[in-house]
């Protein structure tokens, strides 16, 4: 990779070398034939000891794009494994370190996917037996954590950056239509007057966000009113 002339032939076999680690680090859970562990925590925990050394790798590049595509890397071995407590607290783990790379450095497409990223994950592995538990990883709390990650990024990137246009803007709508559309699946497990509690504390939510994005937007050159309105 140090030499000129291999310059463009190194990072090939880098991203093949990783791929290769990750394809192995999945077979020894996730493929019978050649399964070495039992445990699917152990399995999941493996995958995500080498996807947090492949985002390690790609922060060296500061590349948006490969730090993306370990990210992806993270999320697919939460979506390919036995869903646990362990992952699911691993998925909330993996969008904070996320978004905090994405603020750290201004990568509002990796936040953006990242949103996209996080509630996908929680739909396409929903399971009642792990979300219908009391605690930390229930549905709703899980849900809760994640809406506070992600709004949270947005008014801290308002208060940076002021009001935005574009692909920033797109993570308060992703938030809103993953924390809604996620929380109406988890709503056929729960009883009505959960869902109804759930849906007005969201209701409460969301307008205390809107005053504090107001008196955030305040700041700038704005006029009052429009701000507001």
């Amino acid at each position: 990779e140090r030499q000129e002339r291999y310059q463009n032939f190194a990072p090939s076999l880098i991203a093949g070398g990783w791929a290769v680690t990750y394809s192995t680090g999945y077979a020894m859970h996730g493929i019978t034939a050649a399964r070495v562990v039992e445990s699917p925590v152990a399995g999941t925990a493996i995958l995500l000891a080498i996807s947090a050394a492949m985002i390690l790798h790609a922060l060296r590049y500061k590349s948006e794009t490969a730090t993306g595509l370990a990210f992806l890397f993270a999320f697919a071995s939460l979506n390919v494994t036995a869903l646990t407590t362990f992952s699911v607290v691993a998925t909330a783990v993996l969008a904070a370190s996320l978004l905090y790379l994405a603020f750290r450095f201004g990568w509002m497409r990796l936040a953006v996917a990242g949103t996209a990223l996080t509630y996908l994950t929680f739909v396409l592995r929903y399971d009642v037996s792990i979300y219908g538990r009391a605690g930390l990883v229930n549905g709703q709390a899980t849900l809760w954590i994640y809406w506070l990650l992600f709004e949270g990024f947005d008014l801290l990137d308002i208060w940076r950056n002021g009001p935005r246009a574009g692909m920033q803007r797109s993570i308060f709508l992703l938030n809103l239509a993953g924390f809604a559309g996620a929380a109406m699946l988890h709503h056929w497990n729960v009883s009505s007057t959960e869902a109804a509690r759930f849906f007005a504390f969201a209701a409460m939510a969301y307008l205390t966000s809107s005053f504090v994005r107001a008196w955030l937007v305040r700041t700038t050159e704005l006029r009052d009113e429009a701000v507001w309105r």
